[in-house]
């Protein structure tokens, strides 16, 4: 208890809670702390989500460079690039190649590749999902963007 006193002076000053003549806080001060205290650690715990979501795009953002890289290699250039955040654990990736990329026998591979690098990044605090689309004559970018994926036009924009 006296760790408890002296930490409440100390942070809050003796203006926001006063004890009485008899040495214990009123029920107002006790009130007035707890809701305190609860507005704190919910403060505490927006931080720490908001820094997982970060950690974890930077490491979407690693996923999707050697992906790029393989493509590159291909050949095969992205022409739209999407993120959604499904979740706190979770990062959807939706990359738009042309219809002609797409339908190649030299794409097929990288379908390997991504169960690969799926399975080395995802873990308990991160699940990648990464899928392909064509860009035919039917895309419509309302439609993914109605769907919450947010647009990027290149990888930088995600660092």
């Amino acid at each position: 208890m006296n760790i408890t006193k002296a930490k409440t002076e100390q942070e809050v000053g003796s203006s926001v809670f006063s004890k009485s003549h008899s040495g214990y806080f009123d029920a107002d001060t006790v009130i007035d702390a707890y809701f305190q205290g609860r507005e704190d650690g919910t403060s505490d715990v927006q931080r720490s989500v908001i820094e997982l979501v970060k950690r974890n795009l930077r490491d979407a953002t690693k996923l999707i460079e050697r992906i790029e890289k393989r493509l590159f290699d291909l050949n095969i250039e992205f022409s739209n690039l999407y993120l959604k955040i499904a979740g706190v654990y979770s990062i959807d990736v939706l990359a738009v190649v042309t219809e002609d990329d797409f339908l190649r026998d030299e794409f097929l591979p990288v379908y390997d590749l991504l169960s690969e690098l799926e399975e080395e990044f995802n873990s308990e605090s991160l699940t990648i999902s990464f899928s392909f689309m064509p860009k035919g004559e039917h895309f419509n970018e309302e439609e993914i963007l109605s769907d919450s994926y947010l647009s990027t036009q290149n990888i930088s924009q995600l660092k």
